[in-house]
């Protein structure tokens, strides 16, 4: 294993097995099982050496009615140094012409090799959304929020390829999305709009983001075929948001002011004829630097194709 700077070497092993029993008693759908997994990875010079057997059970049940659907499910795991528990439920609610979702879980998320380096521990993540979404798909709308109690936070180090890690505090996200559809005869037009706040007590400070997305598509249709034509472009305001650090694979909060953006523009084209399917897609057509990561190549137009043909149907 290489890290993106081409500097640290490493080896490593990650095996599983996994054994699942789903059961159907009327209404009720029951899934359970356990989850056995091996890990043992060298220390570099930016992680220590990992070496766990994880043991895990989990279950997951689905009571489903003609207007409502309930689902509970909860996960346990042998570490180490303890237990880990995750645990949730949901309920989807039929409106005929809308479909409403709630969701509330809570979880422990174990740091990564790079950040036991620091000694940190397991973040305590709540995580509830709710969402109201159109049958037709004129309309999705979505509320998030994100609770981290004691949260793993990357601190700049010494020189530029330096982080060290803290735990402490709470962090806080709060997001909401919308997306639309709408369409006048065969041109299709899907905005799309999301935004975010983070608010972290450690660091006492608030970082927001916003992003608009828009997709204008020329579509033609027949029963059995489909051709779809269009341009994509997304626009990011000035924000203050996280910067990615890709040497230890993490996000750093506080990294200042991101100046407002495009990202370049995007066309593209997908056809389905029978059971064949193509896309081919022309990215970032004005060449600007919307995504840029230290220590890794940066990409700036970009074609990509792909087909799809099931011989055998």
């Amino acid at each position: 294993m290489d890290d993106t700077s081409g500097l640290v070497h490493g080896s490593g092993t990650h095996a599983g097995f996994l054994a699942r029993l789903d059961q159907r008693i009327g209404l009720l759908r029951l899934r359970l099982g356990s989850h056995l997994e091996f890990r043992r990875f060298d220390s570099t010079a930016r992680s220590v050496r990992l070496d766990d057997l994880l043991p895990s059970a989990f279950l997951h049940a689905e009571y489903r009615m003609s207007l409502l659907t309930l689902r509970v499910a909860a996960r346990v795991t042998s570490a180490s140094d303890g237990m880990r528990l995750s645990a949730g439920g949901g309920a989807l609610v039929d409106l005929r012409d809308y479909i409403m979702r709630f969701d509330l879980s809570m979880a422990e998320q174990d740091p990564t090799a790079v950040q036991r380096r620091a000694a940190v521990t397991s973040e305590r993540h709540t995580l509830a959304v709710a969402e109201l979404a159109a049958r037709s798909g004129a309309l999705n709308m979505r509320a998030y929020y994100r609770g981290i109690a004691e949260p793993i936070n990357t601190l700049p180090g010494g020189t530029i390829a330096e982080v060290d890690f803290i735990t402490g505090g709470d962090r806080r996200i709060v997001g909401a999305s919308a997306s639309g559809l709408l369409s006048w005869g065969a041109f299709e037009l899907r905005p799309r709009l999301r935004a975010e706040q983070i608010t972290s007590t450690e660091v006492a400070e608030t970082w927001s983001f916003a992003m608009l997305d828009l997709d204008l598509a020329y579509v033609f249709r027949t029963p059995s075929n489909s051709v779809r034509i269009g341009v994509n472009g997304a626009w990011l305001p000035a924000s203050t948001i996280p910067s990615f650090e890709p040497l230890v694979w993490s996000f750093r909060q506080g990294a200042g002011q991101a100046p407002s953006q495009l990202d370049g523009l995007s066309a593209y084209i997908t056809a389905k004829i029978g059971n064949a399917s193509l896309r081919a897609s022309y990215e970032n057509i004005l060449g600007n630097r919307w995504y840029t990561v230290l220590n890794a190549p940066e990409l700036s137009r970009v074609f990509r194709l792909s087909v799809d043909w099931s011989f055998t149907d």
